[in-house]
Formats: structure tokens, sequence, C-alpha cells
């Protein structure tokens, strides 16, 4: 749909954990394991065929750290086959890990020496508690950096280098920090870039959300305001919300529509995963 600038998916969607991760590890995999890869694969390139027959960038969702390594070369695969002419999937990069500055710089260079253009959405992180208590229970340094200053402060120059480098390289910044979209907009500002510039997203609210502080109030409204923003600018004659900690069943959608146009409903509503 024109009107749509991005879809998303998440690997831990279309592949176990239990499977990517013992990929991740470079362990043997059995036979049924080997074709249940092969069909994760599959599912990736079919969606992000799909998505660039479409003219619709593909953003692929990072996940932890025990299988993000496989996830990034399927994101990779998939860049060089279709981010030939313009970048149309993007990986997602957590800047909360202390090594990925320089992984950015190394897929930067990839797609220099390949001929492809690298897309990134930039995230601060979302496994914080998981990973450091994962390090933790393993004996092993975490993969985080010791302090949101430090996260901060990776963020910010990963900014810098994607608008330094934005012949090769579109941005999706996500992130509600005022101080880095301050940063981004002077960058953009600074390098004579239009703040329509199609390599650019970003998405400001004007002021900064004030949520509960008891965590069940916490957890019932966090997100309320920026949702809100999201379905003040989407388009299209129907609406499919979705959280991201959810998934739609094969024909979620199509029910939920035959149900309401077959009523005359302006709303259809079902129980979803």
């Amino acid at each position: 749909h024109t009107s749509i600038p991005f879809a998303v998916f998440k690997p831990t969607g279309i592949g176990s954990v239990e499977l990517l991760t013992k990929k991740d590890q470079g362990a043997a995999l059995t036979a049924a394991e080997e074709l249940a890869f092969q069909k994760v694969h599959k599912r990736f390139e079919s969606i992000c065929s799909y998505a660039a027959n479409k003219n619709v960038r593909i953003m692929v969702d990072a996940e932890e750290t025990w299988i993000q390594k496989t996830v990034d070369a399927l994101v990779q695969e998939q860049m060089q086959k279709y981010n030939k002419h313009r970048a149309i999937v993007f990986n997602t990069i957590q800047m909360y890990r202390h090594d990925r500055l320089a992984f950015l710089k190394k897929s930067f260079e990839a797609a220099e020496q390949g001929g492809y253009f690298l897309g990134v959405k930039l995230v601060r992180g979302a496994y914080l508690e998981k990973e450091n208590r994962r390090a933790a229970e393993l004996g092993i340094r975490s993969p985080l950096n010791t302090s949101k200053e430090l996260t901060d402060q990776a963020y910010d120059d990963a900014l810098k280098f994607c608008i330094e480098h934005l012949n090769r390289i579109a941005i999706c910044a996500g992130t509600h920090n005022e101080k880095s979209v301050k940063l981004l907009t002077t960058l953009m500002q600074k390098h004579g870039i239009a703040i329509q510039d199609p390599r650019i997203h970003f998405e400001n609210l004007p002021v900064r959300p004030q949520y509960p502080k008891e965590a069940r109030a916490f957890w019932q409204v966090a997100g309320c305001y920026a949702a809100n923003r999201a379905l003040a600018l989407v388009r299209g004659k129907w609406i499919a919300w979705l959280d991201d900690d959810e998934i739609f069943e094969k024909e979620h959608i199509e029910d939920l529509l035959r149900f309401a146009t077959h009523g005359n409903y302006e709303l259809g509503y079902s129980r979803n995963k």
C-alpha cells in the first residue's frame, strides 16, 4: 500500500528460538533441524521478495544476542539481493550492545564492497534484564554497555555515522529520546538534508509522555501516546492493530474483514496471540 512506509516482522515469529540458538552456536543440526532452518530461510526470502516487489521497505526486528548473529546473516543476504537500487530491507541494531557501533561500520563496509544499500533501524535495546541475567548465570561478560550514558553516546555516534554516510545508508531512528531526535534534526540541517528525505525516517512526539510509576498501571497504558500518534498517521480503509508481543493466526485478518463487511460493521474484534 502506498501509504505504508514500512512493514515489520520478527524473526522468532518465523523460526523457533531453540533452532535459531543452535544455529547461532554453530552446532551441527539434525536432518529435521536442517529442514526446519531451510524453511526459515525460505520465509525470510519470501517476505523480503514480496516487499521488494511491492516497493515497501521491510524491517527485521532485533532479537537476543544468542540468536542475533544468525538473524544478521539472513538479513545481510536479503540486502544483497534487494537493496541494489535503494534500501528495501532494514536490519535493526540495538545500540545498548557494546559491539554494535563496530557492527554498524562493518555492515557499511560490506554494503560498500557489495554494491548495495544498507538499511538500518537504530534502537537502544529491549532485553536489558534478560541479557544481563543470562550473562551472570553463565559467568560471562554482559554484551551490554555498563551504563545508560554509554548507550546514549553509542546511539548518537551511530546517528552521526549514518548521516555522514547517507550516500550508502538509509536510516530509521527508533527513539523517543529528545536529545537524540534533536541531534538528528541538527545533523540534517548541518548537512543540508531535507526534512522529507526518503532515506531518513523518524517520528517525534511533541511531548514526552508521563506514565504511572506503579508497575501494573504502567503496563496497562505504556505506549498509548505513541500508539495514538501512529493511529493518527496510518491510512487505509481498514486498520489492523497488532502489538509487538502478539501474532496473527494465518487467516485472522481475512476472517475479521469477512465478518465486518458481511455485517456492515465498522469494527471487528477477536482474540489473538
